[in-house]
């Protein structure tokens, strides 16, 4: 972080709440930084984390912005992400662009910072490959009761159960990463036409390589489609410190099962830090997130979002299902909040489409 904070004195930090973004603060702090968090309030109490970032930015000493999510200034025609290859943007960090934009005005900012792949470069994984890769790499014994314990506490289900989902899967599978496919909404023709598996050079793992450590690559190829397509990426440079290179090699070189210990995910994460961020933090098991805002951008923009979809590209193109999607948007009350945040993924598609075709 030293290196960064010799190029950009005065970030503003995206606090959520969580153990990410407050490790990224503490360790700005701490190489000198004049730091300035920003915290985004929905107006539902899952989205509001500011108990938490204020917990925070008074143990760090620093200055705490808070802003609401707003649906106008959310344009689901608009794509953030018409200068990139991919449609990376998402329309509803489009309210949260904006408020990093005015306080990075207003703070005379020199950049923006945030603890983006976190969950990914210290290996959270909801899962039993953590056992897995400690069965096939130290065999049968106290130190496989041991993680398979911790794993059955931090996913609140049974020892038993645990460990035969995991001898399972370290005896009859290969430890290939299976990256799995969201078919939702999309034309049936067209998944049959592209029925191959999804592939990515970091998924082609040796085969004497541990199950869990081949996931944590996976999760490093995932992240990078949350990394761009934000409007704040052309005002100033926008930064992921915990993606840079030797911390990134420095968590693949860890063990999975470190990243469990005592019953807690990101647990070396959380140990590394102690004394240097509040107990609230680092210690915390859930996180609240903006999927009120969300519901809120669908149920207002809905006609818009059943033009976009039945009368654009996609469904001109015949890749996505038409008939489901009119079904999905007609219906009435707040409906399946899952659908409805695939369907505003796929309005983001669209308006990428449309701004790459109006280029």
């Amino acid at each position: 972080m030293k290196i960064w904070v010799s190029r950009f004195e005065s970030p503003i930090i995206g606090l959520s709440g969580g153990l990410d973004s407050s490790i990224v603060a503490a360790t700005a702090v701490r190489a000198g930084a004049r730091v300035t968090g920003l915290t985004l309030v929905t107006g539902e109490s899952a989205g509001d984390e500011r108990y938490y970032a204020r917990e925070t930015a008074e143990y760090l000493g620093i200055q705490l912005e808070e802003r609401y999510f707003s649906a106008e200034h959310t344009d689901l025609q608009s794509s953030h992400a018409a200068h990139l290859p991919r449609p990376l943007a998402r329309s509803f960090a489009q309210s949260g662009d904006q408020a990093y934009c005015d306080v990075a005005a207003q703070a005379q900012a020199d950049a923006f910072m945030t603890g983006a792949g976190g969950d990914n470069v210290f290996c959270f994984q909801q899962s039993v490959l953590p056992i897995v890769d400690r069965i096939l790499y130290d065999g049968m014994g106290r130190g496989v009761s041991q993680t398979t314990a911790e794993i059955a506490e931090m996913s609140e289900t049974s020892i038993i159960r645990c460990a035969a989902l995991a001898m399972r899967r370290a005896w009859f599978r290969k430890p290939q990463y299976r990256w799995k496919t969201r078919p939702d909404f999309l034309a049936r023709d067209f998944l049959l036409q592209h029925a191959e598996k999804p592939s990515h050079p970091w998924l082609d793992m040796p085969g004497k390589e541990l199950p869990g450590k081949a996931a944590h690559i996976a999760y490093l190829a995932q992240i990078q489609n949350h990394l761009e397509g934000f409007r704040r990426e052309n005002v100033l440079p926008m930064i992921n410190p915990l993606m840079s290179q030797p911390i990134v090699e420095t968590c693949l070189r860890i063990p999975t099962w470190f990243s469990c210990m005592r019953g807690e995910n990101r647990s070396i994460a959380r140990q590394a830090f102690a004394g240097y961020l509040p107990d609230a933090i680092l210690h915390r098991k859930t996180k609240g997130g903006p999927d009120g805002f969300l519901q809120q951008l669908f149920h207002l923009n809905r006609k818009k979002i059943r033009n976009m979809l039945l009368g654009g590209y996609l469904a001109e193109s015949k890749i996505i299902d038409t008939a489901a999607i009119e079904v999905a948007i007609m219906r009435e009350g707040r409906g399946d909040h899952l659908q409805q945040f695939r369907l505003l993924e796929l309005v983001d598609v669209e308006a990428w489409v449309s701004a790459i075709k109006m280029q």
